[in-house]
């Protein structure tokens, strides 16, 4: 088995240049075979997820898998940022960090 650790950004806009703030979540996995770019990971009472990129941790002997990043879309009142990051964490995600861009305040 190898061990995996996906990792999902969440952004509080569509674009990370105009983000005030961003999360960054991670999920530990165990896959009988090695991760690859464009794999589709099907997590327990959650949507597909598909790894954008795979890098080895020779330290800590795990895999790390970047999955697609989550944009806010302000148009839509349903697609929330909190409810994002409280649905993740919900469904197994730990949350490693929460950063703001000192820019971008909104």
């Amino acid at each position: 088995m190898h061990k995996v650790r996906l990792i999902k950004y969440v952004w509080t806009h569509q674009t990370p240049e105009i983000s005030s703030e961003w999360s960054k979540l991670l999920y530990e996995v165990e896959l009988p075979f090695v991760p690859f770019h464009g794999l589709n990971i099907q997590l327990p009472m959650q949507r597909v997820w598909r790894i954008r990129d795979v890098e080895w941790n020779v330290e800590e002997q795990t895999f790390r898998c970047h999955i697609e990043d989550q944009f806010m879309n302000l148009l839509d009142v349903d697609d929330s940022y909190e409810d994002w990051i409280e649905t993740l964490l919900e469904c197994g995600w730990v949350l490693s960090g929460r950063y703001t861009n000192e820019h971008n305040k909104t």
